[in-house]
């Protein structure tokens, strides 16, 4: 059997990604505490029970949490000292708890494929310095209320991690942390899309943190204290390479790519297997997209008023439903990725991770359904297209504006190629517009138009 794609974690450096702005990405070494037992509920997902050759180890890992030190010294609560990589905006990887999975015993492949997953944990603090309104004032005023400044003396406080409010989501979802209502349903969708025979980051468990450091949380912010329950995410992540970074810098995507990768031969078959893993997406939406009864036709027929009896239903593994409600949103050159902002790059595919908005997705009637399978269909030729794009930039360190173009036709050529000789779809470009022809397993035949300059390519 070959031997495992390993899975990178940036251990002993420092590296910076994106501009100047909110969606900036860090990978820093941080310590934080790990506390045992802790008093908070937890609940596990189903892929710990369907490997028990895992089951040890990943119980482990759910029967503890990390701590931010700033909480770990308020509230008196005893941890062993852990060294972790912070990324993003509130993750943090363990270098040391590792597993290696087979991915044909998962159904997540034909013949085995060996890759090698770290544990990381979403919900642990966000740098003061990238908060959108905490300052290292409010971290002073709170070591001063707590009687801790003997332990954060000579710390800089702009590299504090805390937790805070989300005003870009109308203060819904917590900064730095993440929500039990989220993480369950992550964990559901997480376990669907994975039996599918996605490739996903897989969740292990939820840990909600105890009360009094709820409560500590919401210290921070008077206006508008944090309300939801906030809690960790631990999930198998099989690299840091997220596909994001490709589109915010390609020069410094370039140098984390060949960190990673640094073998050209292996990096021509990690494309190959890039596109089919995206070919697979388009068939599952063809294969799976369908005419379902209506539950809530079933009620009574008071509460029944108005509901079709029918509803057109498909796998939507996406953060879209903003795109659905607003059209124009898909269509914005400048506006993030949709599909491939939540996709993890490693040595064997891409994986799905963050999937708290995944769903079936469902619809009325026939046009309605022709609408939001067009936008899904125009987001997957974007996403990928500009993914294979971006990804051929970063390894062939291919940023000049002049060749942008040309890279991106080739990418979307590539996508286009593969998707007809898989079966179900068929495309045909035209100077001005791409025709997507779908052969739905229970649907029949469909075909959609979709513009070019909506494919947010530069020429």
């Amino acid at each position: 059997m070959n031997k495992p794609s390993k899975a990178t974690v940036l251990q002993g450096m420092t590296l910076r990604l994106g501009r100047s702005s909110h969606n900036i990405n860090y990978f820093d070494r941080t310590q934080v505490f790990n506390i045992n037992n802790s008093a908070g509920s937890s609940n596990n997902s189903g892929f710990i029970s369907q490997n028990p050759r895992l089951q040890p180890g990943l119980a482990a890992e759910c029967n503890s949490y990390i701590l931010l030190p700033l909480f770990a010294k308020a509230s008196g609560i005893e941890g062993e000292p852990i060294d972790g990589i912070y990324s993003g905006k509130r993750s943090l990887s363990l270098p040391e708890s590792k597993a290696v999975l087979n991915l044909k015993e998962l159904g997540w492949a034909s013949r085995d494929a060996l890759q090698e997953f770290f544990v990381d944990v979403k919900g642990t603090g966000i740098k003061v310095k990238q908060s959108s309104h905490i300052y290292a004032d409010d971290v002073a005023e709170f070591i001063k209320k707590h009687k801790i400044g003997k332990a954060f003396a000579k710390r800089d406080l702009e590299e504090q991690l805390v937790f805070s409010r989300n005003e870009y989501l109308s203060f819904e979802s917590p900064e730095g942390c993440q929500s039990q209502d989220s993480s369950l349903i992550s964990i559901a969708a997480s376990d669907y899309f994975a039996s599918q025979g996605f490739k996903i980051a897989p969740i292990i468990c939820v840990r909600n943190y105890p009360d009094e450091i709820q409560q500590l949380a919401k210290e921070f912010d008077k206006e508008h204290p944090l309300e939801k329950v906030l809690c960790q995410e631990k999930r198998l992540m099989p690299s840091m390479l997220r596909a994001t970074h490709l589109e915010q810098n390609p020069e410094k995507a370039a140098e984390l790519v060949r960190l990673i990768y640094p073998d050209k031969k292996r990096l021509s078959e990690l494309t190959e297997q890039m596109l089919d893993d995206m070919i697979f997406y388009f068939e599952h939406n063809a294969a799976t997209a369908s005419l379902v009864p209506n539950e809530k036709s079933k009620e009574k027929r008071k509460a029944s008023q108005g509901q079709p009896a029918m509803l057109y239903q498909w796998d939507c593994i996406a953060d879209l439903w903003r795109v659905f409600d607003e059209p124009e949103i898909m269509h914005n050159k400048d506006y993030g990725w949709f599909i491939s902002k939540d996709l993890v790059i490693a040595g064997t595919g891409m994986y799905f991770v963050d999937l708290e908005v995944s769903e079936k997705a469902s619809c009325p009637g026939k046009d309605k359904f022709r609408q939001q399978q067009r936008l899904y269909l125009t987001a997957m030729l974007k996403d990928f297209s500009k993914l294979l794009s971006s990804y051929s930039r970063a390894v062939g360190d291919k940023h000049e504006p002049s060749r942008i173009s040309m890279i991106e036709k080739e990418a979307m050529g590539r996508l286009v190629d593969k998707v007809n000789n898989a079966g179900r779809n068929k495309i045909e470009m035209t100077p001005s517009q791409v025709m997507v022809q779908v052969s739905y397993d229970n649907l029949g035949k469909e075909t959609y138009h979709i513009a070019k300059e909506h494919l947010a390519m530069q020429g």
